[in-house]
């Protein structure tokens, strides 16, 4: 069996509607909270399909 990783980077607002619309069904989800002002790398953002911004890394 393989294994996925799977990084999103999402502010708080968006997460919420992100699984539920694309890991509604989906099991092993872990979620990880980031304080932004203690991270050392920039933090770059781009626009989704949906014209949305969302951050990574």
């Amino acid at each position: 069996m393989s294994k996925k990783a799977l990084f999103l980077c999402l502010k708080i607002v968006k997460v919420i509607d992100t699984l539920e619309r694309y890991y509604k069904n989906e099991g092993n989800l872990v979620l990880l909270s980031i304080n932004e002002s203690k991270f050392t790398s920039a933090i770059k953002s781009e626009k989704s399909t949906n014209n949305e911004i969302y951050p990574y890394l």
